[in-house]
């Protein structure tokens, strides 16, 4: 549901390649019947998320990152988070059925919006 943003509001320049790139998400955006958005109330919640994955990776068997590197390779991403979430909330995708739920650290539902 991310769509692009004026870029020059874009701080890293990575995050200006990925803006263009969203354009042509778009067109697939248009093709949806219904959204539904899974919305953090703080994206640093995604840190531990994804170390919780990776932890239960490691217990069956897999290989894993530790925290560490797994708080590296998330926080390359929350700069996109703060960038484009914003305009999700105000606008989501324009579908005939849409719906977003701010869900908490446990991943549990807070309320229906």
């Amino acid at each position: 549901g991310f769509t692009p943003v004026d870029g020059s509001s874009i701080a890293e320049p990575y995050l200006r390649d990925v803006n263009d790139r969203l354009r042509a998400y778009e067109a697939w955006t248009r093709l949806l019947d219904a959204f539904v958005f899974l919305d953090p109330l703080q994206n640093e919640f995604v840190i531990d998320w994804r170390v919780e994955a990776e932890e239960r990776m490691k217990q069956g068997g897999k290989s894993g990152m530790s925290r560490d590197e797994v708080e590296a390779y998330v926080r390359k991403f929350l700069p996109a988070y703060d960038l484009y979430l914003p305009g999700l909330r105000r606008a989501p995708p324009e579908v005939k059925a849409a719906l977003r739920i701010q869900v908490a650290q446990d991943r549990l539902p807070i309320e229906k919006i």
